[in-house]
């Protein structure tokens, strides 16, 4: 399930924008009102960018090599093999404990607030059942995995604990 996609520069999402999608494994149905040209469509078009590889449409005069789309998802445990376990467990607990110490940038962005705040709700919920994992792309990078504001503070973290050599390549395994 996606709980949340964090956005920049995508659209008419110029700088930062974490937007809810649904907080419920049991009630899975969002809906988005607004008047034309708020960016309702460009939510559902930024999940069909980072599910399906679509073409990007960066926001006007806004720097490509700080775009991203991470969509955050909730994964139900039993769901994966025992061989990925291990690392998927180093980074839903990294998510999951994730807060502002994590990097100095989250105290002063109300969207990276926002989104601390609305993970902390799903912990309540979730914590003990399924896997928390925010990954995505940034415009410079398609091809590998990305994990917003939390990049180099999550691949330190899987270094650490899985004692890999290139922790980028096994993100990308993530992915697939």
């Amino acid at each position: 399930m996606i709980a949340t996609i964090l956005l920049r520069h995508y659209k008419n999402y110029s700088n930062m924008k974490f937007v809810p999608i649904c907080d419920s494994v049991n009630y899975r149905y969002s809906v988005y009102v607004g008047n034309n040209g708020v960016g309702k469509s460009a939510i559902l078009e930024a999940l069909d960018v980072e599910l399906n590889g679509r073409f990007w449409n960066i926001t006007f005069n806004m720097k490509k090599s700080e775009a991203f789309i991470c969509p955050l998802f909730l994964i139900e445990k039993s769901k994966i093999p025992t061989s990925k376990r291990g690392l998927f467990s180093v980074v839903s607990d990294f998510f999951w404990s994730a807060d502002e110490t994590v990097n100095a940038n989250i105290k002063s962005n109300k969207e990276l607030q926002e989104f601390i705040r609305y993970k902390n709700t799903l912990k309540g919920k979730y914590i003990n059942t399924h896997y928390l994992v925010l990954i995505g792309t940034c415009y410079d990078d398609l091809k590998g995995a990305f994990c917003a504001t939390f990049q180099s503070a999550i691949l330190t973290e899987i270094k650490n604990k899985l004692i890999i050599e290139s922790p980028s390549e096994s993100l990308l395994d993530v992915k697939k």
